[in-house]
């Protein structure tokens, strides 16, 4: 007998070119597997970097404006008369300047018709905000009336020198009055 064999062209080519088309299936899988592992690793590092080039930006930006802001208070502070700046220094001393602050306390209370009986000082190790310090002072007074008391807190108040009251105490037995108060000078660098 006779045996006809019926075979396709697509099979017999398949089958002549199994080994390169199984090489470029593989091929083709391992490329695009790379290419979805790769390209997740490639967008999160291309957006990290665009999202910290962003705040670069952000914060060039700012001190951009930062230094044009000290620009502009450079020039102001050019145009202040030598007298402002006397009123200033006074106003936030380079230094404690005790003998000065005793001086302004004894005399705002002998203008109120009182008499200093005590000052305490308090320095505080670390700096009120940075480059000023404070220094915590507490009075004791004695003598006139409330009026006298209440125009001797008032001139403090208004004092050239910056004086915060933080506490008022009045013994009625004693006639006495105890004020506490922060006052603020430039830190030594």
């Amino acid at each position: 007998m006779i045996q006809y064999s019926v075979e396709s062209p697509i099979k017999n080519w398949a089958l002549r070119h199994f080994l390169v088309s199984s090489v470029l299936f593989a091929g083709v899988i391992i490329v695009a597997g790379f290419v979805f592992i790769v390209r997740g690793y490639y967008v999160d590092s291309v957006s990290t970097k665009a999202r910290d080039l962003i705040e670069l930006k952000q914060i060039l930006t700012e001190k951009k404006q930062f230094l044009e802001d000290l620009s502009q208070v450079e020039t102001y502070l050019s145009t202040i008369n030598d007298e402002t700046k006397t009123k200033v220094m006074q106003a936030l001393p380079s230094d404690e300047k005790l003998a000065e602050l005793y001086t302004q306390v004894e005399a705002i209370t002998l203008e109120n018709n009182l008499t200093l009986e005590a000052v305490d000082l308090v320095y505080e190790k670390t700096e009120y905000v940075p480059g000023v310090s404070r220094l915590k002072v507490s009075l004791s007074v004695s003598g006139g009336t409330y009026d006298n008391f209440k125009g001797m807190i008032q001139n403090l108040e208004e004092n050239l020198r910056i004086f915060d009251v933080n506490m008022m105490d009045y013994s009625p037995e004693a006639l006495t009055y105890t004020v506490a108060f922060s006052t603020y000078y430039l830190s030594a660098d």
